[in-house]
Formats: structure tokens, C-alpha cells, sequence
């Protein structure tokens, strides 16, 4: 089952097992993921409605995107020149602290499948240390996100915290994946995932995400990174916007729910171990030796 914007039906989620269903938590499982009724994100998510090429945000814009004052990036997504399908979404948190957002994915780790199910219902199956299995609309993924790299990688100081007091959080990843349809010899695809977390006037957060399909980040620029048998296309951009703005509009709505539930039980910060079957693939990506 592929749970794309056009797809996603509440009624064709996986059933959980019966241990799960007996869990406090369930019940966000099969309220199934958060509806967008917002107008301009439904617009961006809209099939041949590609960004502007002037819109896009390149890494090496990244240092403008960060000072006080800039404006927010347009959500969107398109194929850029270099053959690299882009991605950007924008969202809003009113309700979520930096204390909720340090606390929630150590205590999802804590039950790495159940808990990264009820964060997208259908499109999210679990989460290991540096790797994750979820559906971007094509069918489940193996995406091995790697070691984050450092600040210079994605193009920023060392401390861009400096520049803007807003400016709260700052991750990257340079990550290579493949369908779970794919052979398991198919070459790993690379792509690139940089999320940013402001202050939001008024109190919460605000979120900017952007993806780049086809490509790694070196020295704060885009590195195209081919791969044999997939040719990436603006739709890759699109599926993968849909994803972003359905998994943090629906974390937005249930981490509060989640926190005032279960924020006082204290995440052990014990990684739960790889998949034996999974082993192969990490080391191939480099992942584990």
C-alpha cells in the first residue's frame, strides 16, 4: 500500500499486532495521520505546479535563510537543472517547545517501531539509529541517513546559533536509500534532508525541511550523485513534499497530546539494535563496518 496525498485512506492502515492495539498510544495510530486544510500547502502539493527555479533555496543560500529578518522560503518542489529533485516545506508548531521537540524522538526509540508508526500512521515503520524505514509514495524505504555532517558541510559557521537568537536548531543528513522492492544489490540512491527550527513569534516553533533527491552535500554545495536505474523527476520532489508537510502537520498536532501523556516518563537513550536481515545493507552504505 503506498500512502501518497491522493491515496491515503484511514481504513487501509495495517493492522497493528495485539500487543500494540493494548498500548495507551494506539488510539493515534488510528486516527490515521493529521489532514492539511491549509490552502497554500494543499496548492504546493498539487501534481505540475513545479516551483520557479527562483524560488528554490540552494545550500549556499542557507547563510541568508538563517540571518534575523529573512524571509520565509516559498513550500514547494521542482527538478533543478542539475537533474536533483527539491523539496521545501514550511510548518508552523504553535503548540510544541524545544523541550517537547529534545524529548520526543529518544522516547520514540524507546518502542522504535510502534511509537515511529503513530508519528505517520502508514508511512512510517520504524526508526533505528541512523536509519529508518518509511514510505515517501512509492512503497517502504530503506533510507540509511548517516552520520550528521558538520556545520561546514551543510554550508554554515560553526555556530550559526550566533547570528540569530531565533534560530534554535539546526540538523542535516547526507542519506542513500532504496525501495524495499528494489533488488537488494540495487545501487543506493542519494539524497539530502537539512531541517531548521526557529523561535515563532507568539510562542512554538517553526520548521523549514529541505530535500534534494539525487545528490549529497559537500562543502555547503550540492554534489550531484547519479544512480544507476533511477532517473529522478519532479515528481520525487512532489512525493517527497507530501511526506514532509503530512508527517510534521500531524507530529505538530499529537507531540503536545503525546507530551502532556507521557512527557514525564524519562527515554532510556538505548539504541535499539539493527535488524539482523538489515546488516548488509548498513554496511554497504557505510552505516556500520
Amino acid at each position: 500500500m503506498k500512502f501518497d496525498a491522493s491515496e491515503y485512506k484511514v481504513e487501509n492502515l495495517p493492522k497493528l499486532s495485539a500487543e500494540d492495539e493494548a498500548k495507551p498510544e494506539a488510539k493515534y495510530y488510528y486516527q490515521g495521520r493529521r489532514e492539511i486544510t491549509d490552502p497554500v500547502l494543499l496548492k504546493a502539493m498539487e501534481p505540475g505546479n513545479e516551483l520557479d527555479i527562483k524560488d528554490v533555496i540552494y545550500p549556499q543560500d542557507f547563510i541568508k535563510l538563517i540571518q534575523p529578518g529573512c524571509p520565509q522560503p516559498k513550500v514547494g518542489y521542482c527538478l533543478l537543472p542539475e537533474g536533483v529533485a527539491y523539496a521545501c516545506a514550511c510548518l508552523d508548531f504553535p503548540e510544541v517547545t524545544m523541550e517537547m521537540e529534545g524529548w520526543f524522538m529518544p522516547w520514540v526509540m524507546d518502542d522504535n517501531k510502534f511509537r515511529y508508526q503513530i508519528w505517520y500512521p502508514g508511512s512510517h515503520e520504524a526508526h533505528y539509529d541512523n536509519y529508518a524505514i518509511e514510505d515517501f509514495g512509492e512503497g517502504m524505504m530503506d533510507l540509511v541517513l548517516g552520520k550528521r555532517p558538520d556545520m561546514a558541510t551543510i554550508g554554515l559557521p560553526d555556530d550559526p546559533y550566533a547570528i540569530n537568537p531565533k534560530l534554535l536548531r539546526v540538523m542535516g543528513r547526507n542519506g542513500l536509500g532504496k525501495l524495499q522492492s528494489d533488488p537488494d544489490d540495487a545501487e543506493l540512491q542519494a539524497s539530502v534532508m537539512i531541517h531548521m527550527i526557529f523561535a515563532r513569534d507568539g510562542g512554538g516553533l517553526r520548521r523549514y525541511s529541505f530535500g534534494y533527491t539525487g545528490a549529497h552535500l559537500k562543502d555547503g554545495k550540492l554534489l550531484p550523485i547519479p544512480c544507476e536505474g533511477k532517473t529522478v523527476t519532479a515528481e520525487n520532489g512532489r512525493m517527497q513534499l507530501v511526506h514532509l508537510l503530512y508527517e510534521y502537520t500531524n507530529q505538530a498536532y499529537i507531540l503536545p497530546k503525546l507530551y502532556a501523556e507521557f512527557g514525564d516518563q524519562k527515554p532510556s537513550m538505548v539504541m535499539p539494535p539493527y535488524p539482523e536481515d538489515k546488516i548488509p545493507l548498513l554496511k554497504r552504505a557505510g552505516l556500520i563496518k
